[in-house]
Order: C-alpha cells, then structure tokens, then sequence
C-alpha cells in the first residue's frame, strides 16, 4: 500500500510491471500538487512500460537497406586468410564466388551469383529426397552427358607424390571424393609414384558393388549427385595431404571425361557419412568430427577437423538422427520455425518414409516441407502487411517493394530438439533481388512441385551463414553458434 495516495487506490508490482488499480477518491478529497506530479509520473512510467512489453513481445527486428548493399562491394579483400595453411586442422572455406576465389567470375555480382546457385537447387532436392544413385561400367564406358551443382564452397587439398595441391567443393550430400584427370586439368596422375588405379576385382571396387564381369579392368563409377548431376571416374588411391598431415591409400575418384558446365568446376571432396567418405576415411585422424563457418557473401570462412571443431564456447548442441532410407545424410530434429511469435511446426521425421530435415552445405536456400513453408510464408507477409507486395523472383513468392529508411521485420527463429532455439540474422532470411536493393524477399521456399520427396525439408547454406556449425557423429550430434566467420 502506498500511504501517499487516498485509502481508496494503491499500487502494485507484479512480474517487473507496475500495475495501478484506480478507483474513485472521496468527492471531498484534494489531492496536493506534490501528489497530482507523482501520480502524473506513475502513469508515464506505465505507459513506457505498456510499450517496452509491445515491443518485446512483437519480437520484430529493424532492418537497414544498408544491411544488403554491402554484398557487391568492391572493397579490398584481405586474401591472406584464404591461402593455404600448415595447420591440418584448419582450413579456409571460400564461395566459389569470393573475392578470392581463383574461380571468381568478375562480371558475376553475389546477387547473381546466388540466383544462378539457386537453378541448381530443384534437381538436388529432388535428387537428394529421391536418394540418389550409383552406377558400375566397365573402363571402355566414357561417354556420358554431365552437369553439375554439387556444392558452391571450396577448400584446397593435395592429391599425391609429391603433392598437387588444388581447390574442391565441398558436399556434405555427397561421399565419393573425385577430382578432374583429363587432359589440361591440375592433376596429372602420372607426376604421383604413389598413384594407382583400382581393378574391378579389387575388394575396393567389389564393396561398391560392381559385378565379377569386370575382369581386369579398371573400376570405372558413374556417380549421380544431388542436382542429379553425373560424372563417370575411374576409381584410384593416392596419398591426400591436408595442410600438414598425410594420408596415404585415400581412394577417390579420377574423372577422365566431362563435358558441359562441369568443364569449368573443380572437383568434389565428399563429407557424408557413408565409409568411402572424407569423413570415414580421415576417421583416425579427425575423429569423425568437422565444422565450418561460412561468411556472409563473398569474404573467406573456414573448416575446422577434429576436436578443434568444438572449440567454440558458444554452442549448443542438438541431435544428430539417422535415416534408414538416406543412410548417408545428415538429419537433424527441426521441430518449428517461429515467424515474430507465431511458431509453426515442422514434419518430424519417419524411418519408413525417408522423410525429415536434412542440413546440408550444397544446397543453397532452405526448402520447407508443406504445410509448414505455407503457413512460415502467410505469417512473414501477414507482419508486412504495411508494405506493397512486389512481383514474385525465382522460387521466392514473399517479396515486397521495401523504403529507403529503415524498416521492422518480424524475427525468424528455427528450433530444434533438446531446447535448441537459433534466431537468424535478418541477412539469413531475407534476400535482396533487384540491383537497386529495393526489392527484397523472404528467402526461403517450399519443395518443387511434384517432388516424390516433398514431405522432406533441407537447411541450405544460405540460412546457415555467420555460424559455427559442428558436426559431432561419434556423439550424435550437431552443434551450432552464432559466429562471424569472416577470416576465421
């Protein structure tokens, strides 16, 4: 009770907020001055209070034009951070895009960069949801159509005796490590005295599952990627050197034909988890265990192997699932997305049906299975109501025309099991898709039609930018931390 005012009102507080219960005074009561300014203030205090708790429990975020013009910068870029380096822990990890990339196309702006990324993205998902599949010929079977989208983030590795050292994409979706050994291309396997081809009856190739038919010649894999790509190599071993350390005996693939888009692509290092991956065959060495930290646009992020990759303080850890059906993919337990505080839930996943969330590093925008993506959407354009709806771009069907000034979005926040809640910077979600920056979308999207795997989501690369993300798979699981991983 507050013995200032009249017997008849008093204040509270309850929860941190001030709530005053009125009531009329005695007629012949006259509060003094002193009184009438204390009470005055009361009530300011509570309407503050009333605002502070609205703007809280809205949970929008400003957002600046700012925020989106800065991606096709041309500011120097510091390459030092993408060299090469001694240690066999850490390694830098570039957009094929980056300023520093020795594949940068410099009429290509990061805007174009992504939307040509994104053509890829249908074929993948379809390919990944409806598992993609391998194939055994024999040497004299070279003519096939290729194509590629398998990933658009590279690191160097060496190959051989002594090392040739050159860029490869990294793919979480994929297992088979290949590298191009035509003619003109950075590998030469007759400069390697460690440098063999295997048999079609070696155990190597038999685990693959070719037939005895084979003979002697050599074991010759057309591998189908997540875009549905293809590319037909000749399975070797040779020594693989990662920054310092040395792996002899590493099998991979030595592509002798390709034709098309994948001309100009260097080779891909696989990081699934199936026994002929990077991850597998390194497994005495880095513990089954990496993590990378892609940057925002075009700097330089890195990967980090073995017991380095949980350094981060920051992290929080959710469950690594395995799927019976896609035995060799990265699931993990994303339960809801939360768009302000509307929160929608997600499909959990189904061991019989292949279905779930897979998090995956060459796919570049998040797919949401239905009817989760619907209502994420519908929510996203319910907040921005105020502003003028803009024409549909690419797979993106939420996009307005924003102001120049700064703007309130609603705050987009993915959980995951065992309490794992991560909030995404506006960057993460919102993608900017006219050159002047006042067209911008909400970037995600829903499976392609008529997807045979449409029940099934994917956390692309896109949402995953200015995170340490750790895969655990002797622990079961993920972990994930905000992290500016520009040169880290």
């Amino acid at each position: 009770m507050n013995e200032n005012l009249p017997v008849a009102c008093k204040t509270e507080m309850t929860d941190a907020k001030l709530k005053l219960l009125m009531c009329f005074p005695p007629t012949n009561y006259h509060p003094s001055p002193q009184l009438l300014l204390k009470m005055t203030m009361l009530l300011v205090l509570l309407f503050l209070l009333m605002g502070c708790g609205v703007a809280q429990s809205s949970k929008l975020v400003r957002v600046s034009p700012l925020l989106f013009t800065g991606e096709d910068t041309q500011e120097e870029e510091d390459c030092s951070a993408a060299q090469p380096r001694k240690s066999s822990t850490s390694i830098p990890l570039m957009h094929l895009q980056a300023k520093c990339s020795p594949f940068r196309n410099n009429d290509s702006t990061w805007l174009t960069a992504v939307l040509e990324s994104i053509k890829g993205d249908e074929q993948r998902y379809r390919a990944i949801t409806g598992a993609a599949t391998t194939s055994f010929t024999t040497q004299e079977d070279a003519g096939v159509p290729l194509a590629v989208k398998n990933g658009e983030y590279v690191i160097n590795l060496g190959f051989g005796t002594p090392k040739q050292s050159f860029y490869t994409l990294l793919d979480t979706g994929s297992d088979i490590t290949w590298i191009p050994c035509d003619s003109g291309s950075l590998f030469d396997p007759s400069r390697s005295s460690t440098y063999k081809y295997l048999t079609c009856s070696s155990q190597t190739c038999q685990a693959f599952g070719s037939t005895p038919t084979c003979g002697n010649y050599n074991c010759s894999i057309k591998q189908t990627y997540g875009d549905g790509s293809q590319v037909l190599v000749l399975l070797s071993t040779d020594s693989l050197a990662v920054g310092s350390q040395s792996m002899p005996g590493f099998i991979f693939g030595c592509a002798k034909a390709r034709t098309g888009l994948i001309t100009s692509t260097p080779g891909l290092v696989g990081f699934g988890r199936e026994s002929f991956s990077f991850v597998s065959q390194t497994a005495n060495l880095f513990q089954k265990t990496f993590s990378y930290c892609i940057p925002s646009s075009t700097s330089t992020g890195c990967l980090a192997l073995g017991k380095s990759a949980l350094s981060s303080s920051a992290l929080q850890f959710t469950s690594l699932l395995t799927n019976s059906a896609n035995p060799s993919f990265y699931y993990v337990g994303l339960n809801g997305v939360s768009v302000g505080e509307d929160r929608v839930a997600v499909p959990a996943m189904g061991q019989s049906s292949g279905k779930g969330t897979i998090i995956d590093s060459g796919t570049t925008i998040t797919r949401l299975a239905e009817p989760a993506y619907s209502s994420v959407r519908d929510s996203f354009v319910r907040h921005l109501s105020k502003f003028s709806r803009a024409a549909s771009v690419s797979i993106f069907d939420a996009c307005f025309n924003f102001p120049s000034g700064d703007v309130e979005v609603p705050q987009i926040t993915l959980h995951f099991d065992n309490n794992v809640d991560v909030p995404l910077p506006p960057t993460n979600y919102l993608i900017r898709t006219s050159a002047q920056g006042s067209v911008i979308c909400l970037a995600l999207a829903a499976p392609p039609k008529s997807s045979s795997g449409s029940g099934e989501s994917i956390l692309g690369n896109f949402q995953q930018r200015n995170f340490r993300v750790v895969y655990d798979i002797p622990g079961s699981r993920l972990g994930i931390a905000p992290q500016s991983c520009k040169g880290c």
